[in-house]
């Protein structure tokens, strides 16, 4: 999916549409999200705009990796 001539993996701001189709998050989840006060960092651009940094919602994601049993830790694969 592409904005313009701008492809969605080059831009720093994504709209909750542009993170479902990048993210598969779906719009609705996002905006029960935001009333519940979870989910990835947002900014508000006026009453009915809300923008989501890519480098937030990456973080976000990072933030709730989760190992398995058979994983090696990253101290593991570091020695």
């Amino acid at each position: 999916m592409e904005q313009g001539n701008c492809p969605l993996w080059s831009l720093k701001y994504l709209s909750p549409v542009q993170v479902e189709a990048v993210y598969g998050i779906p719009v609705k989840t996002l905006e029960d999200w935001r009333r519940r006060g979870i989910g990835p960092k947002f900014s508000r651009i006026s009453k009915r705009m809300v923008k989501y940094s890519r480098l937030d919602v990456e973080a976000w994601f990072r933030d709730r990796e989760v190992l398995t049993a058979d994983q090696p830790t990253r101290l593991q694969v570091a020695s």
